[in-house]
């Protein structure tokens, strides 16, 4: 049942409150964290490498580690551009899928890495500006697509690190010390 007068609406008020709440819903915004068995400079150089990205989540990623660069990730399904970068604790980047309206504006993913050891770090996701109704991003989205991902990204590598030192293998120049953050090794 509709209000009527006596709740200070009009019909052409109620019409006009009904459209906006179905044309601009209200975005909303969620924190998500994990912890991954890698150090912070080897994740945060992975997520904005367009190769590691896309291995770990086996999805085609147009990346960069350049502030202002559009970026894109699942086979172009999502699409923004790089907001801030700071090497070895930071990313914030702008994010649209194509469940977005055009009246939506993009919204804002924002990880940062911080070291709990030497061998672990918490990355921690706020994503911002998210359009109401699209619970699947905190309600498993992240979790499926990209933290259980990069988990196992990560997981075989040391794998590979442990096989490659019990046989005395030389070691990448991605994995020397002294490596700065944000540095690809070329």
């Amino acid at each position: 049942m509709r209000p009527t007068g006596q709740f200070g609406y009009n019909n052409e008020k109620w019409r006009f409150m009904n459209a906006v709440s179905r044309e601009a819903p209200v975005p909303y915004d969620f924190t998500l964290t994990t912890i991954v068995t890698a150090p912070a400079c080897e994740i945060y150089d992975a997520w904005l490498d367009s190769f590691a990205h896309s291995e770990m989540t086996r999805a085609a990623a147009d990346m960069s580690n350049i502030v202002g660069d559009e970026i894109s990730a699942w086979n172009g399904n999502i699409t923004g551009r790089n907001l801030a970068l700071v090497p070895g604790k930071c990313i914030v980047q702008s994010w649209r899928s194509p469940l977005f309206s055009d009246h939506h504006e993009d919204s804002i993913v924002t990880l940062t890495f911080e070291e709990t050891n030497s061998r672990a770090t918490r990355v921690t996701l706020i994503h911002r500006n998210v359009p109401d109704g699209q619970t699947i991003y905190e309600h498993g989205g992240w979790q499926e697509h990209y933290f259980k991902p990069i988990k196992a990204y990560f997981s075989k590598r040391r794998s590979k690190s442990i096989a490659r030192k019990r046989t005395h293998a030389s070691r990448s120049a991605d994995n020397k010390p002294g490596r700065k953050c944000g540095m690809r090794a070329s």
